[in-house]
């Protein structure tokens, strides 16, 4: 699906095109911790999202930044072009107010109708019907069949602090883990903050720990992992064994991967945490 004639990968079509797209669930994750763990109403959650979508928020220069990048592709879409930038076609200038009348029209809808506004109602049938014209896979049934799932976070020490974050197919906390314990191995406060020694110490780390990413992770359903070697101690002992202050190692010495072969900056991820300490991250690739 994702091939072009010749068999290679078709990077268009990847991260650009409407079949890429899987059903969204940032609705359902959020409105599930509302019911789990909120004390307000969905309503009023909503509300001051409501506001900003109605009254408009001030352009920041990097929202703007964002904007001019992103036009060439953007542009593609008659839609993209109407919520985002100007009737002129340009984008925002820094301080100019953007508004999203559709996006205010949206949460109004979910306030009053709960999730079933998105996956079953009008949003839905919106959805559903984009896609039927552009060539996507998403179908109604598959927005009403939607169901979230809850993930056992994995766990990992540093120092005498706990580490909680996001397990597979989010590759994020396991290699946050996996680097954190390939420094544990190092005097870090002796070399100093923004040292020669410690950067080039955190560099290394990482390369060897993105490899492991890149090489061995993948999404649990379709990828077998092991896990416990990632998040040990004793396999980031091995890697810091390997690691040294003063030299640096090229990325080809410890991956076959084309270190020139750089992934988009699509990730938006966020966590939540409340005087309860009840904490809710939010992944969206």
């Amino acid at each position: 699906m994702f091939l072009n004639d010749k068999g290679d990968i078709d990077y268009a079509k990847v991260s650009g095109s409407y079949s890429a797209s899987g059903v969204p669930g940032t609705v359902a994750g959020l409105i599930d911790a509302q019911q789990k763990y909120g004390k307000l109403k969905l309503s009023q959650v909503i509300e001051p999202a409501i506001k900003l979508a109605e009254d408009g928020i001030p352009v920041s220069y990097d929202l703007h930044q964002s904007l001019v990048t992103a036009k060439p592709w953007l542009q593609k879409s008659p839609d993209a072009m109407k919520i985002f930038y100007k009737k002129d076609g340009s984008a925002y200038e820094v301080g100019e107010i953007l508004k999203q009348p559709e996006l205010a029209n949206s949460l109004k809808l979910i306030a009053k109708q709960g999730k079933k506004a998105f996956y079953e109602g009008e949003i839905a049938h919106k959805i559903a019907d984009s896609m039927a014209k552009n060539g996507g896979l998403i179908t109604l049934q598959d927005l009403k069949n939607y169901n979230i799932e809850e993930m056992k976070p994995v766990k990992g020490t540093y120092r005498g602090y706990t580490i909680y974050s996001m397990p597979p197919s989010s590759s994020g906390g396991v290699i946050l883990i996996e680097l954190l314990n390939i420094l544990e191995n190092f005097p870090l406060s002796d070399y100093g903050n923004n040292s020669a020694k410690t950067i080039n110490l955190m560099s290394n780390a990482m390369s060897y720990a993105y490899n492991d990413r890149n090489s061995d992770l993948g999404d649990p359903d379709f990828v077998k992992m092991d896990l416990a070697k990632f998040l040990s101690k004793k396999y980031a002992k091995q890697i810091a064994q390997k690691i040294t202050t003063d030299k640096h190692i090229p990325s080809k010495d410890i991956s076959t991967i084309d270190p020139d072969d750089h992934e988009k900056l699509q990730t938006t991820h966020f966590s939540i945490i409340d005087k309860m300490v009840i904490w809710y991250q939010i992944l969206i690739p």
